[in-house]
């Protein structure tokens, strides 16, 4: 341990920010960036591994912002969503499931269908289409009709996968599986308040009232005709469903995160909704989700796999040191600063404090990639140079979200962006005399070309990540490692023993 002054302590997570040697695509080389050149030339860097069992995941499985910040807090490896449902299904658990038989059971005893929603894409980040299948077969042998509420990606996988995976998904549907509704995610997975795009995607669900299509392949086709990529696919209706039918239907929803489930579920199981106006305010009250989405939620739906609980992650052992802890993200990433960083739990600790800056209101980052950086950046500093925090965290959004947008001129303006804030954070760290661990939870805007074409390329990568201390300390290195391994570094930066509970090591070293 080393023994130095108290001082205050910055972990910036730059999300969505990977290295790779090819400049191809390579938004974070063909950036401009003489901040983060000056950091990795002056100061001890090294790199972090994101991906695969290191987090929780299977192996070569894509990090991603909820595993990433989960694993930064913990600092241990926790068993991720997608490898717990996996086993389940493979050992006939999630087939043997009482509380998924129950509701199964009195929906179809009272009269009514089944409704199953879910991405089916096989990016493994929300969600998985193995799962909606498996779903999808234990409904169809329990109930009399299924109706099937697709989600297509475009943004975990490449842009242009749902016709391959709506034909894996017909290969084998039964025969009283009905496709009801097909969406881009855009519309049933928002979750920074544009309630505009969830009421599309209520209305479709709800209602049966959206563009009408005789042909789910159809509704993608004309899509992609006209340039619309999977992720922004409108809502399509297929023609033979009209909508819920009545209180007795029961709903199972197939997606694992939290934050891309809550608004849409919001709509449709919330009596005391404010969202926006439902005409007809038909909500679900049999529904079965396969996480605790929200822990309003738990009141009102069985939830077939339990969070793991993290007892003593950062968030939690910085507050029983007695020390003050400040988060500061924009709204797309402040679950990931806040609620996955603290292990899946809305507990705000004693000692602290919070701060939500808003995301811009546009359709998509690309136009405008410098995001609410800026505005961030002062929130950072102005609790920094209060003398009021021991550990600040912040999340710069811009590498991820503008990465996902597949546009690479943008994404190198959202990198120069927040290369110009960590120049100012730089600086004011330096006037109160802390220090910073910058780091990355997942690579993307470092690759904005799927191989050597110019085809865009949405989604995370397993590449490397930054791991870079800004401090005056002497002598001292930094390892390289995986995600589990910062909590143990930021508290030997604070001076602070770890807690049992962390397998990870922290990464500093002396050097000769």
């Amino acid at each position: 341990m080393f023994k130095v002054k108290k001082k205050s302590a910055v972990l910036c997570i730059l999300d969505g920010f990977g290295l790779r040697e090819s400049n191809l695509g390579n938004a974070v080389s063909l950036a401009h960036t003489p901040n983060l050149d000056q950091l990795s030339r002056n100061y001890p860097n090294s790199t972090l591994t994101t991906f695969g069992k290191e987090v929780g995941l299977p192996e070569n499985q894509m990090g991603n912002s909820e595993v990433g910040h989960l694993h930064i807090g913990a600092g241990r490896v926790v068993q991720s969503m997608l490898p717990r449902i996996d086993e389940a299904i493979a050992n006939e658990d999630l087939i043997n499931n009482k509380d998924l038989l129950g509701m199964l059971s009195d929906t179809k005893l009272n009269g009514g269908e089944i409704h199953i929603a879910g991405l089916i894409s096989d990016g493994g980040v929300h969600g998985h289409v193995r799962h909606l299948k498996s779903l999808m077969h234990i409904a169809s042998n329990k109930s009399s009709k299924v109706n099937l509420h697709l989600f297509t990606d475009g943004r975990d996988v490449e842009t242009k996968t749902s016709i391959t995976d709506l034909e894996s998904l017909i290969y084998d549907l039964p025969s009283n599986v009905n496709i009801a509704t097909l969406m881009g995610r855009y519309y049933s997975m928002d979750r920074d308040k544009r309630w505009d795009r969830t009421q599309k995607a209520y209305e479709a669900i709800a209602n049966g009232v959206g563009r009408i299509y005789q042909d789910p392949f159809k509704a993608i086709q004309v899509s992609h005709d006209k340039g619309i990529t999977d992720e922004f696919i409108e809502p399509a209706v297929l023609s033979e469903y009209k909508g819920v039918k009545g209180k007795h239907d029961g709903l199972i929803f197939c997606n694992f995160r939290a934050d891309r489930a809550r608004q849409i579920l919001d709509a449709l199981t919330s009596k005391n909704f404010n969202g926006f106006l439902r005409a007809d305010e038909k909500v679900f009250s049999k529904v079965v989700g396969m996480i605790e989405y929200d822990s309003d939620f738990k009141k009102k739906f069985k939830v077939l796999f339990k969070r793991e609980v993290i007892k003593n992650g950062l968030g939690e052992w910085i507050s029983l040191n007695g020390l003050k802890q400040f988060r500061v993200a924009e709204t797309e990433k402040y679950p990931h600063v806040t609620y996955f960083l603290n292990g899946g739990s809305e507990t705000k600790y004693d000692g602290e404090e919070r701060s939500l800056v808003p995301s811009p209101q546009v359709e998509a980052y690309d136009q405008k990639p410098q995001m609410s950086a800026e505005e961030i950046c002062n929130s950072l500093i102005s609790a920094l140079e209060s003398n009021s925090f021991d550990l600040l965290i912040v999340n710069f959004a811009n590498p991820d979200m503008v990465g996902h947008t597949g546009n690479l001129s943008a994404a190198k303006v959202a990198v120069e962006k927040v290369d110009e804030m960590l120049g100012k954070m730089c600086a004011s760290i330096k006037k109160v005399g802390g220090e910073a661990l910058i780091i990355s939870d997942h690579g993307n805007c470092e690759q904005m070309y799927i191989g050597d074409t110019k085809k865009p390329h949405t989604f995370h990568t397993l590449n490397p990540v930054p791991c870079i201390l800004y401090s005056e300390r002497k002598k001292v290195g930094i390892r390289s490692g995986s995600l589990i391994d910062i909590a143990p570094t930021v508290l030997e930066l604070l001076d602070k023993d770890k807690p049992n509970q962390m397998t990870g090591s922290s990464l500093l070293y002396w050097q000769d």
